[in-house]
């Protein structure tokens, strides 16, 4: 009687951990590469959001460049960009938030959101991202891909940065930057 017992005992741990492991939240959720570029590349970065003229940042042979609601360039933080532009690429997806759009608006990752897009020199899109809002852990943020429903949590805190107003991206002298630079923005 002992056997008997001592198998059928066996065979229900067995069932039990075969019926856990094909529950399909049991599986690894497979996580999306976000990302696939290094800061090196990126040329240029336009930061939207609603109610505010767009922050328009681009490299040059000297730095980074803000352009000013008056139309000038002028010296950027290079440390702000760098610091944005290292946490774009490097991020990692923590966990698939929702696939739902419904709840784009409660994660701030609607029409409403604030779009980050990162542009090459032949101005090739690397990535366009919507920053939502901070993760329930303040480490993390919600984004979602440009044109995908799917909202993540990612493992960089990314709010502050692209809220930053225009007066945050200037360098410290923010002089305007001379010769081609101011050329070009009045082409724009």
């Amino acid at each position: 009687m002992n056997r008997f017992l001592m198998l059928a005992l066996i065979l229900s741990l067995v069932a039990i951990v075969l019926w856990l492991a094909s529950r399909p939240d049991a599986a690894s959720q497979k996580m999306p590469e976000i990302t696939d570029f290094t800061s090196e590349t990126v040329q240029s970065i336009e930061i939207a959001r609603e109610e505010v003229p767009a922050i328009r940042l681009k490299r040059s042979d000297s730095g980074w460049q803000v352009l000013t609601n008056s139309g000038e360039w002028r010296v950027a933080s290079g440390d702000a960009v760098s610091h944005l532009l290292n946490d774009l690429a490097t991020m990692k997806p923590i966990r698939v938030v929702t696939r739902n759009p419904e709840q784009h608006q409660k994660l701030k990752v609607g029409p409403k959101a604030i779009r980050v897009m990162l542009k090459d020199q032949r101005d090739v899109v690397l990535l366009e991202v919507l920053v939502g809002k901070q993760g329930s852990d303040l480490l993390s943020t919600y984004v979602r891909m440009a044109g995908q429903h799917e909202v993540l949590a990612v493992d960089r805190s990314l709010v502050w940065q692209v809220s930053r107003p225009l007066d945050g991206w200037q360098g410290r002298e923010a002089l305007p930057v001379e010769g081609v630079a101011n050329s070009e923005a009045s082409r724009e």
